[in-house]
């Protein structure tokens, strides 16, 4: 199975270079590939501020019945009408999605050549609150951590044989260090038995850690989206969000796969080099916690985390305490917007 980062592709001529892209890669043919969909797919949508979407012809660049895409992320509210819609058409493609509430959190069960994934997603409540959905009833999976962590436990219990991926929309753009918060408990939820706990929404990659034997990938970075189209032509990228990682999952954790490309100036695809998860150059670089207990992970953290100006640590996912810094966060968010408003 691949694993990809974010995907938000603005109009059919990207999408005709993103096929072409992926096409010269034997690495994406007939492969399960997991990837997060950063908004819902809308054709024809002007640049609007601060908003996210897919062209419908995106779709073209993956093989049906083998692509899973996230819908749990803060973008997919930016057009709650269209919600419906993708989801209709992700069906009417062949295409396996999850994101969005049902009655009880609910994994999206597929199978390859020789296993059977149940792949659960979750987007952080923190983004959910300040992107909201006030025109209909969808709702994205963004349940307490606490909740989503008990349910997770529930389900491997009742199910030895399936091989539970767990996929996260957190942290804050452009930071570099996943949260000790997430980190642990992405440790947690490999301790109950899940196969592997991946992250996106930094747009940076966050580099990762094999835990008691398992795979753990805390940001892989955007896997597309294209600078000088989204929020009014003004959405660009730094270098070092040009580098995005595709994994490459494995039973054997010997196995197991980074790819890391980079997107040039034209937008196109570059390969640079297949390295392994455990001990690659690149993927070992942008990984300095792999060594690092909880305790001197939040030192390190508090000391070289770039995101600070009245942005709460995270500690612990669960409890008062992460409550608490939940609440704060928030509030910053919606502060931050209504003067960015205000100004305008």
């Amino acid at each position: 199975m691949l694993i990809l980062g974010d995907l938000a592709c603005p109009n059919s001529k990207c999408a005709d270079a993103l096929i072409k892209n992926i096409r010269q890669y034997e690495l994406f043919q007939n492969k399960l590939i997991l990837c997060n969909l950063e908004g819902i797919i809308k054709d024809d949508e002007p640049y609007s501020d601060e908003k996210l979407f897919n062209h419908s012809k995106v779709l073209d660049a993956f093989e049906n019945g083998k692509t899973i895409f996230s819908m749990a992320n803060n973008h997919t509210y930016d057009y709650p009408q269209d919600i419906q819609h993708t989801e209709d058409l992700l069906k009417q493609r062949g295409f396996f999605y999850n994101g969005i509430r049902c009655e009880k959190l609910t994994p999206v069960i597929i199978e390859d050549v020789k296993d059977k994934y149940a792949i659960f997603t979750h987007c952080w409540r923190v983004y959910t609150e300040t992107n909201s959905n006030t025109s209909n009833e969808k709702r994205i999976i963004d349940y307490p951590y606490e909740v989503f962590f008990n349910e997770v436990k529930i389900f491997i219990e009742r199910n030895k044989n399936i091989k539970v991926i767990c996929y996260f929309h957190w942290n804050y753009d452009m930071e570099t260090l996943p949260f000790p918060a997430h980190r642990k408990l992405a440790h947690e939820l490999i301790d109950i038995g899940a196969f592997a706990v991946i992250g996106n929404h930094s747009h940076l990659p966050q580099g990762g850690e094999v835990y008691n034997g398992h795979v753990i990938v805390y940001g892989l970075g955007n896997f597309y989206i294209p600078s000088g189209y989204f929020f009014n032509g003004e959405l660009t990228y730094p270098k070092e969000s040009k580098k995005m990682m595709v994994l490459e999952l494995s039973e054997n954790i010997d196995d197991v796969l980074c790819h890391w490309f980079m997107t040039d100036e034209e937008e196109c695809i570059k390969k640079i080099k297949t390295e392994s998860f455990i001990n690659g150059e690149i993927i070992t670089k942008v990984s300095p916690y792999r060594k690092m207990n909880d305790k001197e992970y939040i030192k390190y953290f508090k000391k070289n985390r770039v995101k600070r100006k009245l942005v709460p640590i995270f500690k612990e996912f669960r409890g008062f305490s992460y409550s608490f810094m939940e609440f704060i966060a928030i509030y910053r968010i919606k502060i931050i917007k209504f003067i960015k408003k205000d100004r305008k």
